[in-house]
């Protein structure tokens, strides 16, 4: 069953540069422990008599202050392995439990993101694969040992690496683009064409990495003299096949995916001095962010009202880069936010602006399955005890149809029909009002004779309830289905004894199910039965033809008999002449 899962955001503040000018030297940014402390310098230096010169904003007043809290906050002087280990840990967890997972890194440019993702000291990335290269081998050699489990588990990695630059998607493994993004009806949106490298070690894996990275889009500005100007996906797919010798056997199969996300940074036109191509790419980078963040404001709205993400309208489809990581924003994955920050005076607004798009994102509620599939053998799970049981219910269903079919090759007897019909008209139209004094001789009756006795069960038992054009002698006679099968017919060896016109000796059978609940009937030969107006059927080849039966329907055997099944007790108004003129016997 899918649990609910917050994404959890972490905040990395990257240190102060050394060689900056002296205001860059400020810093805005105070952290403690999970709390992040903002000073607003503008408010701070209102009072300044010479504008734009920028002080010492530390110790300030508390009223020019704002406080954030956030999952984990990593101040200036953190190393690269507390960030591996709070988050890429919980990452390598998730991941060989069978669960998709995913990491953005998002700030304004220069703030230390790809730094943090893909650092030449050990980045995120490198640190989950080399955690999964470590744990699979692990389980290989333990395999290969003597002490070994019964159970055999092989490993499948596989990888991929996409760049969205201006709005178009390339593959950074084979430098081709542009992809067109596709929706798949169950595996969602997905870049056509799009390649996936099957590695067989981990160094396979870095020569990937690192091969992309260089295809990569860069440009020197202002802000930084190596800029991404691109959003790029590293994705790895992992999947685990488990053969199991023990008990019946089977195969279990567990596939995760895991997404890691470096977000072009947000940039200010008049910071960075981007001109030309610079500034189209500043343009599609802060037009994708925007829409990323009018994706983040509609789910955190969506978990506020209490609604999901799949009733909610969230806007994927405004922006290649929401559209393609829908699943992991709104759907199936532990996601993790990673905002980094830069704690200089100057870039006041960009921080602001990351740390509210940060506090957005801790109100967001992805729904995580583990993505497990269980084969034939297994009994172990929840997936197998489903199996068992889908296994059980259609044995009893064709059971059922067995017994059905066995009742209803039985030859019935039709002398009485057949007798009535050889008559000559008046004497058949006298036949007729016999008939009919008969049945309305029965109506005054609301007991059903009893041929089968009542099962002692809480299970609802459905029941025939007869429509009649006299109010007088409607609903007057309730026939009960008890579990088993029922027949319908003019001889008085039927459960149920109906005579009149077109009613056959041995017309229709009804079986009933209390622990699935199915109600089926079935006619005798070319019975004429009607349900909801719609006549039974009759199969050329001889087979009988079942129709399934719900609380409410209306049922016609011949031309005169109405009944209405009633499962739940609910009330369905649908009298006699309704239920005629849907067979259109009126």
């Amino acid at each position: 069953m899918p649990a609910q899962h917050a994404v959890k955001v972490c905040v990395r503040v990257r240190p102060l540069s050394p060689s900056g000018p002296r205001k860059t030297r400020s810093c805005i940014l105070t952290p403690n422990g999970t709390t992040l402390t903002l000073t607003d310098p503008t408010a701070a230096m209102a009072s300044s008599a010479i504008l734009g010169q920028y002080a010492n904003v530390e110790g300030k007043s508390e009223a020019y202050q704002r406080q954030y809290c956030y999952d984990h906050v990593y101040h200036p002087d953190c190393p690269q392995s507390t960030v591996n280990e709070t988050i890429g840990v919980s990452v390598l967890k998730n991941s060989w439990d069978g669960r998709n997972t995913c990491v953005f890194a998002y700030g304004q440019t220069g703030s230390g993101k790809t730094w943090t993702m893909l650092g030449d000291e050990g980045g995120l990335v490198k640190f989950i694969l080399d955690g999964l290269w470590r744990a699979k081998e692990d389980v290989e050699v333990e395999q290969k040992s003597e002490a070994a489990p019964m159970d055999l588990t092989t490993f499948s990695l596989g990888c991929s690496y996409i760049e969205i630059y201006n709005g178009q998607v390339k593959d950074l493994i084979t430098n081709t683009s542009p992809l067109k993004v596709r929706e798949h009806p169950t595996l969602g949106a997905y870049a056509e064409g799009l390649s996936i490298v099957r590695v067989q070690s981990y160094n396979d894996v870095i020569s990937l990495m690192r091969s992309g990275n260089a295809a990569r889009s860069t440009r020197s500005t202002k802000a930084n003299k190596r800029s991404s100007r691109s959003h790029a996906v590293f994705t790895i797919i992992f999947e685990q096949i488990t053969v199991r010798d023990s008990g019946e056997g089977g195969e279990v199969r567990k596939r995760s995916k895991i997404n890691l996300v470096d977000l072009a940074g947000s940039e200010r036109v008049k910071n960075t001095g981007a001109t030309g191509g610079g500034l189209l790419e500043a343009n599609h980078i802060n037009k994708s962010l925007s829409a990323l963040g009018d994706v983040i404001k509609s789910l955190a709205k969506a978990k506020t009202s209490n609604q999901t993400a799949l009733g909610a309208f969230v806007p994927y489809r405004n922006s290649v880069l929401t559209y393609l990581l829908k699943e992991s924003l709104g759907g199936n994955s532990v996601t993790f936010m990673l905002a980094c920050v830069n704690p200089a005076v100057e870039s006041f607004e960009e921080t602001l602006s990351t740390l509210k798009y940060a506090d957005s994102a801790k109100k967001m509620v992805t729904s995580v399955t583990v993505n497990e599939s269980v084969k034939k053998g297994n009994t172990s799970g929840d997936v197998a005890k489903l199996m068992m049981e889908v296994e059980r219910l259609q044995q009893e269903k064709e059971e059922m149809l067995q017994i059905m079919q066995e009742v209803i090759a039985t030859p019935g007897r039709h002398q009485q029909q057949q007798q009535h019909e050889q008559l000559p008209p008046p004497q058949q139209q006298e036949s007729h009002h016999k008939i009919i004094a008969h049945q309305q001789q029965q109506y005054v009756s609301i007991q059903t004779p009893a041929r089968k006795a009542r099962p002692n069960t809480d299970l609802p038992i459905p029941v025939l309830v007869n429509l009649n054009p006299d109010p007088m002698f409607t609903e007057k006679i309730r026939y009960e289905l008890i579990p088993g099968v029922t027949t319908v017919g003019s001889h008085e060896t039927n459960d149920v004894v109906l005579e009149g016109e077109s009613v056959q000796d041995r017309h229709a059978v009804v079986s009933y199910e209390p622990q699935t609940g199915l109600l089926m009937i079935a006619n005798f030969g070319s019975a004429a039965t009607w349900i909801n107006g719609d006549k039974v059927p009759v199969k050329q080849n001889g087979e009988t033809c079942t129709v399934t039966l719900k609380d409410g329907f209306r049922i016609g055997f011949g031309k005169q008999h109405i009944f209405r099944i009633e499962l739940n007790g609910e009330e369905i108004k649908a009298d006699y002449e309704f239920a005629m003129r849907e067979c259109l016997l009126l």
